[in-house]
C-alpha cells in the first residue's frame, strides 16, 4: 500500500476470504522483516508440504509434472532474508 519513512512503517492492504468482511489496513515495522532469523531449509519444505496437503487439489496421474521447491540450489537458511 504504502511506506512511510518518517514514521517508520509500511502499510499493505489485507482480504482473507470468510474471515474479513472486506480489505484491512496492516501496518508493519520498517525492516521487522529482515530482522528475523533465516527460515531452516528443512522447516521451510515441510511447511510447503503441510499447506499443500492441506489446501491444494490432488495430484493424478494427469497432472503436469512440476518441480521441486524451493530448488536444492536454493539460499534459503542462509544468512540474509528470503
Amino acid at each position: 500500500m504504502k511506506k512511510d519513512e518518517s514514521t517508520k512503517i509500511t502499510q499493505f492492504a489485507c482480504f482473507v476470504r470468510n474471515v474479513t468482511a472486506r480489505p484491512i489496513r496492516l501496518s508493519v515495522p520498517l525492516g521487522m522483516m529482515e530482522r528475523q532469523p533465516p527460515i531452516n531449509p528443512q522447516v521451510l519444505k515441510t511447511l510447503i508440504r503441510v499447506n499443500r496437503e492441506r489446501y491444494c487439489a490432488g495430484v493424478t496421474e494427469d497432472s503436469p509434472p512440476s518441480e521441486t521447491w524451493p530448488p536444492d540450489d536454493s539460499p534459503l537458511g542462509e544468512e540474509g532474508p528470503i
